[in-house]
Parts: structure tokens; C-alpha cells; sequence
């Protein structure tokens, strides 16, 4: 039955976009900004889009802690968000004679 088998094909796309940056105030500690944008594939006349800011303090060579706050913007709802990361490098790595 081909009708059975059209319900479950489906021929869609969409496009989207993202960016980071991040500034090094000094070895220990930066400050970044990343974003995007992406139109739904369902239906390309709603998008959605984030924004988020976040200082970044490295606490040696193998660990960081992020605070980052996030704008989401999306067609059913628009709210914000905090995060809490701590990043930990596992493995060789290389040391830096200044830490």
C-alpha cells in the first residue's frame, strides 16, 4: 500500500546558524558570548533563536568552571537559563611551566 508508506516519508530541511567568541582576559580567567539561530523544519516561517553570555575561570591546566546565562527564544515559549560547568581534561596533556 503506498499510501501507508508516503505517511512515513517526509522530504524536509531547514537552516541555521551559530557563532562563539570568548576573550582571554588573562591565563586565569575569560569572558565569551555565543548564539543561534535556526528556522523550524516542520515549518520555515517560525525560527528560533539563543544568546548566551558566560565568564570562564581556569582553575589549572586540566580543570575550568563556566557561569553562563542563556536567552531562548522559540515560537511556543521564550524564556532564560543558568548553567553551571566544570570541565576537566583527562589524559596527557601539556603543562605550563607558569601555573
Amino acid at each position: 500500500d503506498s499510501a501507508g508508506e508516503d505517511a512515513f516519508t517526509s522530504d524536509v530541511s531547514s537552516v541555521g546558524l551559530y557563532a562563539y567568541g570568548e576573550y582571554f582576559l588573562d591565563q586565569r580567567w575569560s569572558l565569551g558570548m555565543s548564539g543561534g539561530w535556526y528556522e523550524h523544519a516542520e515549518d520555515s516561517s517560525e525560527d528560533s533563536w539563543d544568546l548566551g553570555s558566560f565568564v570562564t575561570w581556569q582553575l589549572n591546566p586540566s580543570n575550568r568552571l563556566r557561569l553562563e546565562v542563556r536567552r531562548f527564544d522559540d515560537p511556543a515559549e521564550q524564556y532564560w537559563g543558568a548553567m553551571l560547568q566544570w570541565t576537566v581534561v583527562l589524559g596527557h596533556h601539556h603543562h605550563h611551566d607558569d601555573w
